[in-house]
């Protein structure tokens, strides 16, 4: 495990959007497809290629 993963597990950013919001920007129901748009989205964000929540939604839309 590198240095970078536990400092990610050890210091946890708040997420760029909740799940009831990317659920209701989404229009799609809480389950196992909204689980993995906000893995997809913190995995983004922890190698830079999202810093927004607009960002955020915009990928997890794209992804759908």
């Amino acid at each position: 495990v590198t240095d970078a993963a536990l400092d990610y597990r050890n210091n946890p950013q708040t997420p760029l959007v909740r799940g009831d919001e990317l659920a209701e920007a989404l229009g799609i129901r809480p389950g196992p497809q909204l689980g993995e748009l906000l893995a997809k989205i913190a995995e983004a964000r922890f190698v830079g290629e999202i810093s927004t929540s607009d960002q955020a939604v915009a990928l997890a839309r794209a992804a759908l």
